[in-house]
């Protein structure tokens, strides 16, 4: 649920603030929302990316959630509710992604 939460998020960021007269806003708007996710990326590094994100066709994005059947659900020490990655069907859906065809 929280993976379709983000992908929106991205996919609003990119439909909004990458349009070339927003992009000197994403380092305003990383700024003020920075206490609400965590990333690698410094935000200078994530405008850099924003930039190179611009030259890439959205009909050539393609998405994979990592839910089941790739994960499998079970409850951990306290009752913690925790979810158990399948890795060799995680690596055969991520095989399947990349090989398909592009439309």
């Amino acid at each position: 649920l929280a993976t379709n939460r983000q992908r929106q998020v991205l996919m609003a960021m990119d439909k909004g603030l990458l349009s070339p007269n927003k992009v000197a806003r994403i380092p305003l708007v990383l700024l003020r929302s920075r206490s609400g996710f965590e990333a690698n990326f410094s935000p200078i590094e994530m405008v850099r990316q924003g930039k190179l994100a611009q030259e890439i066709d959205p009909a050539n994005v393609r998405t994979l959630g990592i839910k089941p059947p790739l994960v499998h659900g079970y409850t951990g020490a306290g009752g913690a509710a925790l979810q158990m990655p399948d890795a060799p069907a995680i690596r055969e859906a991520i095989r399947q992604l990349l090989d398909a065809p592009r439309t």
